[in-house]
């Protein structure tokens, strides 16, 4: 009884405690590989939202871009109703311009008035 009880310390047998030291280095092994694998998924999200906030970034930036394009656009469109009637004064300017010299010639040489 005596031989009995100084081996089995407390009711546990050398060989449950051999069994609950492996049980718990166990654990412990698994509870860091858990945690290794927890910070490279954080590390991995923390990449993504990153990536996130630059795709976004570029987004609105391209929507600037193509905002400033379309009203370029709308202004090209409008453009070419003021490039002719700019191009009418400026033609209609000239055409006052260069009467005169016409009658002048016309009135030198055939000696008409207009």
């Amino acid at each position: 009884s005596n031989v009995m009880a100084s081996s089995t310390m407390g009711g546990i047998t050398p060989e449950l405690q051999e069994l609950m030291r492996q049980i718990d280095i166990m654990i412990n092994h698994q509870k860091k590989e858990w945690e290794a694998e927890i910070r490279a998924l954080d590390m991995r999200l923390r990449s993504t939202e990153e990536e996130l906030l630059t795709s976004r970034s570029i987004i609105e930036r391209r929507d600037l871009e193509i905002g400033l394009l379309h009203k370029q656009l709308e202004e090209v469109q409008i453009c070419p109703q003021d490039v002719v009637s700019k191009y009418e004064q400026q033609l209609q300017k000239v055409s006052e311009e260069v009467r005169p010299l016409i009658q002048k010639v016309f009135k030198s040489l055939f000696q008409i008035t207009f």
